[in-house]
């Protein structure tokens, strides 16, 4: 008996484990005037896309934690400042 998975109502992009040190080459090793060639061809004008979409989610997922963690520590400041007043 199989289990259907639950669907989200907005697909997920999938951001693969290797995103940080694809983007980190990029960014060492990539100039603008090269960007701006890669860009000017339709497979390199796809590919930028592509890359541009990954690194949105990966900021996107980690504003997300980091959001996520600001509120964790204050709900955790809250808890001790109380326990101090007490």
């Amino acid at each position: 008996m199989s289990r259907q998975k639950r669907r989200t109502t907005v697909p997920r992009l999938r951001v693969s484990p290797n995103a940080e040190s694809l983007m980190r080459s990029l960014l060492a090793t990539c100039d603008p005037a090269s960007l701006r060639r890669l860009a000017s061809t339709a497979a390199g004008r796809t590919e930028l896309e592509r890359l541009q979409r990954v690194a949105a989610a990966r900021a996107a997922e980690f504003e997300d934690y980091l959001r996520l963690a600001r509120d964790v520590g204050a709900t955790l400041d809250d808890a001790l400042k109380s326990t101090l007043e007490a």
